[in-house]
Formats: C-alpha cells, sequence, structure tokens
C-alpha cells in the first residue's frame, strides 16, 4: 500500500493548473475539477478531454465534434462525445471553469475586540484549573519534561484554594449578568496537572464551592485526565461525582515503558492492577465515564496500542503524537529519536483499513477530512445564526486560532489565565493575584490583533488558507516572530487536495462521518 509521501509524488505529476481553474487527479485516477465557486467537482476523461483542448485554444461546437476519440485506450463514439460535450458547455456556462480568488485579493472581514472575548468569557463552556505541577511519574516525553522549554517551572507547588475561588468568583458574576446567551447551559469543570489526584484535597473544595454558590441554571461536569497511580485511592469519589477520566495509558508493558516512577520503574503493572480495580469495582462507571489517551511514539504503534486497550478494556483510545512545539534546541535529536508520525504508521499498519475506521478521531486522515469538511462543503454551521446567511456578518481572521477563552479558560498552579493548556505559558492571558482577578479584555484583543497583522502576510498568499489548521501560538520562531510553517502555494495546495479526494474515495464512510464529530 503507497503511503502519503509515495501517493504525493505520483499525484504530482498529475496536478494541472491553468489561470482559470485547476484539475487534480487521484489515486484511482479519477479527475476533480477545483473551481472558483468553489466545488470539487468529478468530470469524466471526456469531459476532461474538452477542457484540455479549450486550454490549448482547440475550438469545439455541436457540428464538428470528433467522430471517435481515443483516451486510455477506450474508444468513445459519437453518441457519447456530444453528450459529454454538452456536460462541458454545461460546467463553462455556469461559471465552474473560472479560478477562485487569488489570496492576494483576499480581504480579512474583521479582527475582535473586547466586547467579543467579555462575552465569550459570559458563555464559557469549559473551565480547567492546573491544581498542582507535581507529578508521581517522569514521562520521557512529558511537555513539562526535559525535551521542552516553553513553561513555567515546576516546583511541585499545590494551588491554593483562594485562587480558584476568586476565579470562580469572577465567572459566577459575568454567568449571571445580561452577556450570558443562555438560561440553561453546561458547564465543565477540569482537573489538570501534573498529576491532579495529588491534590484531591483541593479538587474536593473546588466541587463544594461550585456546587454551593454556582448560578443554578448552569449545569455543572467534571473531568480529569490522570495517570491512574493514585486511582485506586480516590476511585469512590470520582464515580460519586460522576467524572469523566482520560487515563494516561500506552498500551501493553514495552508500549507504556517511557511512563515511568522517578525510580525509572515502569508504571505499567500499577496502573493496569488500578484500571483493573476500577472496572470490577464499577463497571457500568467504567464503561460510560473511563477512556484512554495514548502517546504514538518509538516503543509503539498505532496498531499495537488500539489492539492493546480494545483487547483489554473493550475501549478505543484516544491517540497522539509527542507534541512538537516547545522542544529545547538541545534536545532535538532526541525528540527526533522518539517521535513517530501518525500519518505513516497508520498507511504501515497491517490492516489499514480497519484501524482507520475504529480509530475515527485518532486517525490522521479523518481529522485532516474532518477540517476539509468543515471548511469546505458549506454545509457546516457553528451558530444558529449562520443560518441566516448574509444578514449575519461573521469575523474572518488569519489561521484557525480559537477566539480567546472561545473553547476554555485555563488557571495554571501559578494563578495564569490561559486560553487552553496546549500553548506556551508565556501567552498569558491574564491573573490571579493579591485577591483580585486581572483581564483585560482590551489588551488581549489588541495582543490577538497584533498576531493576526504579523501573520497576515503569510495568510493573504496561501492556497490553503481554507482548510488551515494552525495556531497563532503554535507558529513562533525562536526569535519570538511569527513563522508559518504550513504556508501553501497553488501547487503545493492542489497536492495537499488530491491527496483528500484520494482518501474520500478510498474511505467514503468518512463523508457522512464528519458531519457528525467535532474535533477540538
Amino acid at each position: 500500500m503507497l503511503n502519503p509521501y509515495s501517493l504525493s509524488i505520483l499525484i504530482l505529476a498529475f496536478i494541472y493548473i491553468t489561470s482559470q481553474m485547476s484539475i487534480c487527479k487521484t489515486k484511482s485516477n479519477n479527475d476533480y475539477l477545483i473551481s472558483g465557486i468553489p466545488y470539487y467537482l468529478y468530470i469524466t476523461p471526456l469531459v476532461r478531454f474538452f477542457i484540455d483542448k479549450a486550454h490549448n485554444k482547440k475550438k469545439f461546437n455541436l457540428y464538428n465534434l470528433p467522430k471517435k476519440i481515443i483516451i486510455d485506450k477506450i474508444e468513445y463514439q459519437s453518441p457519447d462525445i456530444e453528450y459529454y460535450y454538452k456536460k462541458y458547455l454545461f460546467i463553462r456556462n455556469h461559471g465552474l471553469l473560472k479560478e477562485k480568488d487569488k489570496p492576494s485579493s483576499r480581504k480579512f472581514t474583521g479582527y475582535i475586540d473586547e466586547k467579543r472575548i467579555l462575552w465569550q468569557l459570559a458563555n464559557l463552556s469549559q473551565v480547567v484549573f492546573e491544581v498542582t505541577d507535581a507529578c508521581n511519574l517522569r514521562c520521557k516525553y512529558c511537555a513539562f519534561g526535559a525535551l521542552y522549554n516553553d513553561y513555567d517551572e515546576r516546583k511541585n507547588k499545590f494551588m491554593d484554594f483562594e485562587i480558584a475561588r476568586q476565579t470562580l468568583d469572577y465567572l459566577f458574576k459575568l454567568w449571571e449578568s445580561d452577556l450570558n446567551h443562555s438560561t440553561k447551559r453546561s458547564v465543565t469543570f477540569g482537573f489538570y496537572g501534573g498529576e491532579p489526584l495529588l491534590n484531591m484535597g483541593l479538587i474536593k473544595k473546588i466541587i463544594r464551592y461550585i456546587e454551593k454558590y454556582s448560578p443554578k441554571f448552569i449545569n455543572c461536569s467534571y473531568n480529569m485526565t490522570t495517570n491512574g497511580i493514585l486511582l485506586n485511592k480516590y476511585m469512590d469519589f470520582l464515580v460519586e461525582k460522576d467524572f469523566k477520566i482520560l487515563i494516561s495509558f500506552d498500551g501493553n508493558e514495552n508500549n507504556h515503558s517511557y511512563r515511568v516512577k522517578k525510580s525509572g520503574e515502569n508504571s505499567f503493572f500499577e496502573v493496569c492492577e488500578n484500571i483493573d480495580i476500577l472496572n470490577e469495582k464499577h463497571p457500568e462507571f467504567f464503561v460510560k465515564n473511563v477512556n484512554f489517551n495514548s502517546v504514538l511514539h518509538d516503543r509503539n504503534s498505532l496498531q499495537s496500542i488500539y489492539s492493546f486497550v480494545h483487547s483489554k478494556y473493550g475501549k478505543v483510545p484516544f491517540i497522539s503524537e509527542v507534541t512538537g512545539v516547545g522542544i529545547a534546541p538541545s534536545k532535538l535529536e532526541e525528540f527526533n529519536e522518539i517521535y513517530k508520525n501518525s500519518s505513516r504508521d497508520l498507511q504501515q499498519s497491517d490492516n489499514y483499513k480497519q484501524l482507520s475506521n475504529e480509530l475515527e478521531t485518532s486517525n490522521p486522515d479523518f481529522k485532516r477530512i474532518i477540517f476539509f469538511m468543515n471548511s469546505s462543503s458549506g454545509n457546516i454551521y457553528k451558530q444558529y445564526n449562520e443560518l441566516f446567511g448574509n444578514k449575519i456578518k461573521s469575523i474572518k481572521i488569519p489561521t484557525a486560532t480559537c477566539f480567546p477563552f472561545e473553547r476554555k479558560l485555563f488557571l495554571t498552579v501559578n494563578g495564569k489565565l490561559m486560553p487552553c493548556e496546549r500553548i506556551s505559558h508565556q501567552f498569558i492571558m491574564g491573573s490571579v493575584k493579591n485577591n483580585n482577578v486581572y483581564i483585560n479584555c482590551k489588551k488581549i484583543a489588541s495582543k490577538y490583533n497584533s498576531y493576526y497583522n504579523s501573520i497576515k502576510k503569510y495568510c493573504i498568499h496561501c492556497y490553503g488558507y481554507d482548510t488551515c489548521t494552525a495556531c497563532i501560538f503554535n507558529l513562533m520562531n525562536t526569535q519570538g516572530e511569527l513563522e508559518c510553517r504550513s504556508f501553501r502555494d497553488k501547487k503545493t495546495n492542489l497536492l495537499e487536495l488530491s491527496l483528500l479526494l484520494s482518501t474520500l474515495e478510498n474511505s467514503p464512510e468518512y463523508f457522512i462521518k464528519s458531519y457528525d464529530i467535532t474535533l477540538e
């Protein structure tokens, strides 16, 4: 089976670009017209023939069509030739051969202002507390470990309850204001570390406070990512509060061997024992509320992770690559030794088709399809207001960066307020200190807009703009400047589209599934 890299070489030879439109060929030897409407339109060999002839200034009409045309050793006769010539005319006359506006003519429809940020805070759907930066493991690839240098120094610190309380009071006030647009909504409170179960006392305090003082129209739920070492000690409370639990677990003993204790001992057997206890003691909870988060690296594979977790626990794990953001320059070689590309690994698996269907959101090919369908299908609406069409003006900004606090608010153990836990701690958006919450929405808007201005020089020339998945906070180079590593010229973008269309042809079920799944 061809992997994406050899397939890209094959497809590149068949990408066809004119000043009007573009055509690409898939792995199955099918042609697609990429027009400026935009449409991704399958075209038959005869339609392609007439498009090519028109490009080469060869003119036909219904009265001088060839009696016979041979394409790829297939002979076409007059009835088919006339029928598909009319198809070509339909495509041409309806403007499908016109190119989409060139990137350089793209106009960004607006930036963000402080009102938008305050509105996002008043309508938050998730709040995450980093209750401690201490951990009872020393995982090789930990984002707070020796491979990285873009986080606050880890000092085995435990969050003070007052920091959490002040943050909650600030949010409760906003949620009860006129800025809140819902009379009944759900908010998830997450607990993060380090290892969050090391500070279970604080977690219990926070939950008691939420249950006592949060607005009555808020439905509260809780989640946690844990390494499982202390799971046996606190599982009853987690079950009582109906936590959604994500257990960090990389597969079998060898797969899991980067997740070690401070002594260097593999944590596999201890974690397995605790998972088994939870499963036996609370089987219904385990089925409904527990899942696994696995990291792909040089000691495992998508296939081995899935096979072990699914056969032992009946679960389909979430699998991600070792993060490439914030690597210390001196550790780059070490990072490269353990890093494994998920697309390449999937293509090399023995049961590619079955595995790609089972893994779904951990499947890199499927992730690309979801982003592609969201941005290109014209059938995805994030808000009800978007159904009103042109009456509602949406804000079009550079990259795929979330609006500040659009998805969540993350409170670090040091009292920093961040838009999420996945970005460097240098991008602070506020703080909790001296008995006050400091969030300057005007300053945040100005900071974001300055980032947009810095990256815009790439975006206005990028043909992959509509399907961009880049986050501004992951595009900072070592000099502190924004530099896009996902930029696509016209030919590179068509290559990516060819790969996407090839994937859809090979796995048509992705088309339907992509409408049912939202990726964070």
